[in-house]
């Protein structure tokens, strides 16, 4: 179909730059979890350090969990978009970060029955 201009319409996406963008807006939020960890680790530390230390043990997994995810989706929209297929995304990272962001408010909470 042709647009008044004689032209084809644009294609609907940019050349791999949306899931870039995504992907690169997951890699700060994992980056920003990782430092809020350690910082809250730090922080921690003070009163007891078994609990600063399952907060440092923790994030590590989960980050490093999360970044191989976020790889693994980049290429596979990347190959999809570049191949005219439909987008497929399972969301596997919003449950590990969830759960990751929920462990560590709880620990939190449960640091003053602790010290």
């Amino acid at each position: 179909m042709l647009r008044r201009s004689g032209r084809p319409p644009a294609p609907p996406w940019d050349a791999g730059l949306q899931p870039e963008r995504t992907a690169l807006a997951w890699q700060r939020t994992v980056l920003s979890l990782l430092v809020g960890e350690i910082a809250l680790a730090r922080w921690t530390a003070g009163t007891s350090r078994g609990l600063a230390a399952a907060l440092l043990a923790l994030p590590l997994p989960g980050a490093l969990y999360l970044q191989a995810v976020l790889v693994g989706w980049h290429r596979r929209q990347l190959t999809a978009l570049r191949a005219a297929q439909p987008l497929r995304d399972r969301a596997r990272a919003v449950p590990v970060l969830t759960v990751v962001v929920a462990v560590t408010g709880a620990v939190e909470l449960l640091r003053p029955l602790v010290a």
